[in-house]
């Protein structure tokens, strides 16, 4: 196993302004509520079914929203929504930014495997890591753990496209959807022990 460190190219987000009151995150909770009562067309089956209920998710969320500022409060409602396991139904913030440690990942067989590398960002000569190589840990945690951390920001009713998508995010971060990473990460990778098909 090898330990690389590697710069993340982002920039923070500068916070969306000034920060929001109590009472207008309360209303932004309360509008995504009214549209789920409203327009969510499986609202029942959730219910019934998957044992989401909008009342208790309305409750947890809130009382977590109180002490965040605007960027986190931002990525809650994305986890808000997230909680409906339905990726035709998501929320997004306003940005267009992307962090990324100039390699991609994807999920085969349950392990997070690098899919694409930027030799421009990456040169070969100083990260010698290849396509097919497992990413073990990210800043000392273990990748699974990584994934799951992300996966609650994305909804996806099927479970094994939900870790897909949070492992492809592990490296690579749309922020208008995961929280983005700056400053610079440390990645332990095994080198050979799985191929992408």
């Amino acid at each position: 196993m090898k330990l690389f460190t590697l710069g993340v190219l982002f920039l923070s987000l500068s916070g969306f302004g000034r920060p929001l009151t109590l009472e207008e995150k309360k209303a932004d909770l309360d509008t995504i509520v009214t549209l789920v009562k409203s327009q969510y067309g499986p609202l029942e089956f959730k219910r019934t079914d998957q044992k989401v209920d909008v009342g208790t998710l309305l409750a947890k969320y809130s009382k977590e929203a109180e002490s965040l500022g605007n960027v986190q409060f931002y990525y809650l409602l994305n986890r808000f929504v997230a909680e409906f396991k339905d990726s035709h139904f998501g929320s997004s913030l306003p940005t267009t930014h992307v962090t990324t440690l100039g390699f991609v990942t994807d999920r085969v067989q349950g392990k997070v495997l690098i899919d694409e590398i930027d030799r421009a960002v990456l040169p070969e000569s100083k990260f010698s890591f290849q396509r097919g190589d497992e990413v073990i840990s990210i800043d000392g945690k273990p990748i699974e753990e990584v994934v799951q951390s992300l996966a609650v920001y994305r909804g996806a009713g099927n479970p094994d496209s939900l870790l897909r998508i949070a492992s492809i995010n592990a490296t690579t971060r749309t922020a208008g959807t995961v929280p983005a990473a700056t400053g610079k990460a440390k990645v332990a990778i095994r080198r050979g022990t799985s191929e992408l098909i």
